[in-house]
C-alpha cells in the first residue's frame, strides 16, 4: 500500500477515533491491529500514528479525495475503509459524535449517492 493511502487510511479512522474525544483500550487495540493487517505498520508505529495524528475537517476532506482516486476503479476499497471505521466507533459503543463522522466520511467518499 503507498505511504500516502496509508497515511489517509490511519487519518480517517482516527478522525472517528477522536470524534467523542476519547481513545478507548478498544479502540486503540482495534486501530492497531487494522495498521498492521492492512498497511503493514507493527504495534508501536500505529500507537504513536495515534497519539500524534489530529485530524481536522480540511483534512478529512484531502484524504477523502486521496482515498476517491486510488480507489476510483474499485469503490469496494472505499466500502472496506467504511466497514473498518464502523467497527472501530461501534468497538466501545457508539456516539453521536461518532456516528455523525461516519456519515461524513460516507458522504465523502460516496459524493454520487444521496442519503
Amino acid at each position: 500500500m503507498k505511504e500516502q493511502i496509508k497515511e489517509s487510511f490511519a487519518t480517517l479512522l482516527i478522525y472517528g477515533i477522536k470524534a467523542d474525544n476519547v481513545i478507548s483500550e478498544q479502540e486503540k487495540e482495534l486501530f492497531c491491529r487494522l495498521m498492521e493487517e492492512h498497511c503493514n505498520v507493527e504495534y508501536p508505529q500505529s500507537l504513536e500514528i495515534l497519539k500524534q495524528t489530529h485530524p481536522t475537517e480540511a483534512d478529512i476532506e484531502k484524504h477523502s479525495q486521496i482515498i476517491n482516486d486510488f480507489s476510483k476503479d474499485n469503490p469496494m476499497q472505499k466500502v472496506h475503509i467504511l466497514e473498518c471505521l464502523n467497527h472501530i466507533i461501534y468497538s466501545d459503543g457508539i456516539e453521536k459524535n461518532e456516528y455523525k463522522v461516519f456519515e461524513k466520511l460516507r458522504d465523502e467518499l460516496f459524493p454520487e449517492i444521496e442519503a
